[in-house]
């Protein structure tokens, strides 16, 4: 199934991707901010491959998790009810959470640091093509930019198969969020820590979140 290529706003979009990622593909889709690189989260070796792809050596670094909503986040995250409260008031969004891992969640997806503490991250996008993608494999993705280590995040389609042609098994292509990055400038999500107290901004991105954190007494 390499080398196939879609328009997002194709009828057949939704279900030619599921295919792609339930037979253990990664695919390029586009999200509320920019193209990412994506496979199903409970795909064992998924992140080793994504990772491969990009070129780093640390098979998690650089890649988190969407999610459909709240109840699928806290399947893999543990959430105490403050955390919880934030996310819901800014999701869905273009801001990513790091969070204490739960049990459940497999060591593939998660980091751990130095504390001894295993932390995932989240994000709830503000995509009705990934909504409706997620809630029909009813589990969440591993997302990560569409660009090499250390290069520019790509910004357009043709720049996309020109790089990714016959290294991934599917390529949406959204000429909508093409238009919107050409006027607002490519901004990857903001990310927040909500693992240490007190809470932190770990990367300034498309939500300004520093306000948010001191409202919630973070």
């Amino acid at each position: 199934m390499k080398d196939q290529q879609i328009c997002v706003q194709d009828s057949k979009a939704l279900l030619t991707t599921i295919r792609a990622l339930t037979i253990g593909g990664m695919a390029i889709l586009p999200t509320d901010t920019l193209y990412g690189i994506h496979g199903l989260a409970t795909m064992r070796g998924m992140a080793g491959k994504m990772a491969n792809l990009k070129g780093y050596s640390d098979e998690s670094r650089g890649l988190i998790l969407l999610a459909k909503d709240m109840a699928m986040v806290g399947k893999w995250a543990d959430l105490g009810d403050k955390e919880r409260d934030l996310i819901e008031a800014h999701s869905p969004g273009a801001v990513s959470y790091i969070l204490p891992a739960a049990a459940t969640a497999p060591d593939e997806c998660t980091t751990e640091s130095e504390d001894g503490l295993r932390r995932i991250a989240f994000r709830i996008p503000d995509s009705g093509f990934l909504q409706d993608l997620m809630g029909m494999l009813e589990m969440p993705l591993l997302s990560t930019s569409a660009n090499m280590a250390g290069e520019p995040t790509l910004e357009s389609g043709s720049e996309i198969v020109k790089l990714f042609t016959n290294k991934v098994d599917l390529i949406v292509t959204d000429p909508d969020l093409e238009s919107r990055v050409a006027a607002e400038g490519a901004q990857p999500s903001t990310l927040v820590d909500l693992s240490c107290h007190p809470y932190k901004v770990v990367r300034e991105g498309k939500v300004p979140f520093n306000l948010a954190l001191k409202a919630a007494g973070g």
